[in-house]
């Protein structure tokens, strides 16, 4: 690669070439694309501009640069540089282009073959490294692009325990990795594994497993600026830390508060990270001992870091009358579960009931802020429809022609019109049915 020249694609037909010198290309010399070192293209420059010693062309090209093509950029006596696509992330329709609702990438096992499907929209091009064992060598496999950037490949064998990585190529890096779907690993966790959950259909108890923090980092990256975030109720991560943080420096434990103060620090940084100004501090409206601490501290919190805070009734009954039913609910069930004392304000609570149990906190101002902010998510909120038009799948069937039936069309077509217009129907598959 030149170190000398960089290129980069800032809008579907905009490229912006920078040359870290005062030397200017010759007037003469045209900046050429390269499309998948086949077609070369030469771009308009629209304008020339100078930084600190280097020299920016911004250029034009009539082309549609269409992710999963190879580009680069060639000036003649500058050398040729892959084109930097990465901030088509960040291009109004690439959501509606590429955003992927499968439920099937990583490797799906089957008896007789397994397929192979990764998310790669940027990639120009994506192999996949598959060997049996970990002293075996690995056997290559180019991928197909699918739509909305997905690669696949299948592989017509019994791939129980094989081990595989993928080498993908983007704006001219290649670089080798493990799959970030993949549901298995090897021990040094240097390999992703193909597995056959026939055998290990164990009951994990999902439900009652917490999440990762690298399964929502996942969902963010593949579905950015799509999701708005409060920080939880009292039994949430932000809330449950203030309180150790509250309890420890009531008793004097240093360490203990330390503790809590970094992790309270780190998550904060990790939702401002994630979700940018679509995070907010919840706090709830109840007046038992321990919301009362954790209210107060979480709203010098939220000025510290000038995020914006919310009310939360974390509803889980209707109103104030029913929590005998929910307290019936917490008992019908064997395992350990939260007292009922813990939800005696988790329901749906009125404007009024709200403004009760929270002026033990904040003043009334305050509380109206919250609601404001409340407001706010409301209005950021955009509805959506799954709704769409029926879709019939079609299968192979055999193909009987419209002639093959010819005697007895004759014979029906008078007293069975219906089944006179099917054997004669251009669909082979209403000829089927017949």
């Amino acid at each position: 690669m030149n170190s000398f020249v960089s290129a980069k694609l800032y809008e579907n037909n905009i490229i912006k070439v920078m040359i870290f010198s005062e030397l200017e290309k010759l007037e003469s010399e045209p900046i050429l694309l390269i499309i998948n070192n086949e077609q070369f293209v030469k771009l308009n420059i629209i304008k020339c501009s100078y930084l600190n010693g280097n020299v920016i062309y911004e250029c034009h090209t009539d082309v549609k640069i269409k992710l999963g093509n190879s580009y680069y950029i060639s000036i003649k006596d500058f050398g040729t540089v892959p084109l930097n696509v990465n901030d088509c992330t960040e291009f109004k329709d690439f959501d509606d282009k590429y955003a992927y609702f499968g439920d099937d990438l990583g490797a799906t096992y089957f008896k007789d073959h397994t397929e192979f499907r990764i998310w790669a929209p940027l990639a120009s091009k994506v192999v996949l490294l598959l060997r049996k064992t970990l002293d075996d060598k690995f056997e290559s496999f180019v991928m197909d692009r699918l739509e909305k950037g997905v690669y696949f490949i299948s592989i017509p064998k019994d791939c129980d325990g094989y081990f595989y990585r993928y080498k993908i190529t983007n704006s001219g890096l290649t670089f080798i990795t493990t799959d970030p779907y993949g549901k298995g690993s090897s021990a040094n966790g240097k390999d992703s594994a193909v597995i056959n959950f026939d055998k290990i259909n164990i009951n994990l108890n999902n439900d009652l497993l917490p999440y990762l923090d690298s399964e929502l980092e996942a969902i963010i990256y593949k579905y950015p600026n799509s999701l708005i975030a409060t920080s939880a109720c009292l039994g949430g991560e932000l809330s449950s830390t203030t309180l150790d943080l509250c309890m420890a420096e009531t008793c004097g434990n240093t360490e203990a508060a330390n503790s809590a103060y970094n992790r309270i620090i780190n998550f904060i940084l990790w939702c401002k990270e994630l979700f940018g100004e679509d995070f907010y501090i919840e706090c709830a409206p109840g007046k038992s001992k321990d919301q009362i601490i954790v209210n107060k501290r979480l709203k010098s919190i939220a000025q510290a870091f000038d995020i914006k805070m919310v009310i939360g009734s974390d509803a889980h009954y209707l109103t104030k009358k029913d929590r005998y039913v929910h307290k019936s609910y917490l008992n019908s069930k064997g395992g350990e579960r939260e007292v009922d004392s813990f939800y005696e304000y988790a329901y749906l609570q009125t404007n009024e009931e709200e403004e009760d149990n929270l002026t033990v906190c904040f003043d009334k101002n305050f509380i109206k802020s919250m609601w404001n902010n409340s407001m706010e998510i409301w209005n950021k909120i955009e509805n959506y429809s799954l709704s769409h038009k029926q879709t019939i799948p079609k299968v192979k069937v055999k193909d009987y022609p419209k002639e093959y039936r010819k005697n007895i069309i004759d014979a029906v077509k008078q007293d069975y019109p219906v089944l006179a217009s099917l054997m004669t129907s251009e669909d082979e598959i209403e000829r089927y049915w017949y």
